[in-house]
């Protein structure tokens, strides 16, 4: 199932956070930052495990990326979807590996 659609956004507060708040009338919540990726994100509840996550740029980030920024984050221009979550049900067996592959303008970012 899935469960929350990933943004990617070079700006995260002013194009994205902003233009949502003006658009649906509510703020997404500050999520957290990604150490070594050099960014931070913003989710927007819609109840039952479901969200939309933005992510973006830190700006304030206390040092610069171990590498490239996921999702083209380095390159984009404007905020674009850039992923699907995929919620998977918890059981007691091993479960296979799940690879994603998503595949954008600034080349293929695989998520495991």
């Amino acid at each position: 199932m899935i469960d929350h659609l990933v943004s990617a956004a070079p700006d995260l507060e002013e194009a994205t956070v902003d233009r949502l708040t003006g658009t649906l009338g509510v703020e997404p919540t500050p999520g957290g930052r990604q150490l070594g990726l050099g960014t931070r994100n913003a989710l927007l509840g819609l109840g039952a495990g479901a969200y939309p996550e933005i992510i973006g740029v830190d700006a304030e980030a206390p040092g610069p990326p171990d590498g490239p920024r996921p999702f083209g984050l380095d390159h984009i221009a404007d905020a674009r979807l850039a992923a699907l979550g995929v919620a998977l049900p918890l059981s007691a067996a091993p479960a296979p590996e799940l690879v994603a592959v998503v595949e954008g303008p600034a080349g293929a970012v695989e998520l495991r």
